[in-house]
């Protein structure tokens, strides 16, 4: 009876002594400095700031939902309705770690009408195109007639920078990478974008050579004097170029590309060195002359 006395004395004082210096719950410091809370707001939307602090730094900040510009001074734009309207300030560390602060706004403006007016993406760095990097760091630039809440890339969220606008960095696997955007403002309206990036790869030991799979129209007989051609090229690494009789075709993506070639009377070679195949006949005939017969397509090694 001693023994199991004396063992639960001491399981306790390690309880106490555990609790007395364990370290104390960290605070995430949240404050909503504008507006004050009771203010009345005449606009359907109101601008709140305010200010967020944390010994391991904040990561975000959201106001009602919408995510803010800046970190330990931010701000957003988020709608108001007539009436009472809560204002919720939540941040979050770098420790997932979080506090919040809320105010409450009366909304005095007119019954705003429903924003139908979609935002709009209107310019996004570096350019589509070529690059040997294995990383790409998106600038997106958005626009709206009342805010943009938020910026996806491939389904995921794009961080606020301010000034309307947003970044994403993704990875660039070798050939075609594609990344669609879409933009949102705070009534559901949206804007979506395509954005392709071609990864090119300096593979010293690389011997597989490119493949046409497709040419539309095909080979064979027109009266066109013009064809435009669309060219599906594929490739084990990716393919960089194409080129018609010497002549660069134009990239669409999806290993896609076009060419409009002008098409004289009779036979006309269409070459695509060095790819596999490397040849297509066009014959142009005229509307009154008689249709020999030839093979749709030929190629030639």
């Amino acid at each position: 009876m001693t023994t199991k006395l004396l063992a639960a004395t001491i399981s306790a004082s390690a309880v106490l002594a555990a609790t007395a210096f364990a370290e104390p719950p960290r605070d995430v410091a949240v404050a909503i400095l504008s507006p004050e809370n009771n203010a009345t707001v005449t606009t359907c939307h109101v601008r709140v700031s305010g200010t967020a602090d944390s010994p391991a730094g904040i990561a975000l900040v959201f106001v009602n939902g919408v995510q803010a510009c800046g970190t330990t001074n931010w701000c957003a734009t988020v709608p108001v309705n007539p009436g009472s309207n809560f204002i919720v300030a939540v941040a979050m560390d770098n420790e997932r770690a979080n506090g919040m602060d809320k105010i409450v706004v009366l909304g005095d403006g007119e019954q705003p009408q429903q924003d139908r007016m979609p935002p709009a993406i209107t310019d996004i760095a570096p350019p589509c195109g070529f690059t040997t990097n294995e990383t790409v760091a998106l600038l997106i630039t958005a626009l709206d007639n009342v805010a943009v809440v938020g910026v996806k890339v491939n389904n995921q969220p794009a961080l606020a920078l301010g000034n309307d606008l947003w970044s994403f960095t993704a990875p660039l696997r070798p050939g075609e990478n594609k990344f669609e955007l879409v933009a949102l403002d705070g009534a559901g309206n949206c804007d979506r974008a395509m954005a392709v990036y071609f990864r090119t790869c300096a593979a010293t030991n690389d011997n597989i050579p490119p493949t046409i799979t497709a040419v539309e129209p095909p080979g064979g007989q027109t009266t066109n004097a013009v064809v435009e051609m669309l060219i599906t090229a594929i490739d084990n690494v990716g393919v960089t170029a194409v080129k018609v009789n010497g002549h660069p075709a134009t990239a669409l993506g999806a290993d896609q590309w076009s060419f409009r070639a002008v098409l004289r009377p009779g036979a006309n070679i269409v070459r695509f060195p060095p790819a596999t195949p490397p040849t297509m006949w066009v014959t142009r005939t005229s509307p009154t002359s008689a249709q020999p017969t030839m093979p749709r397509m030929t190629c030639r090694r």
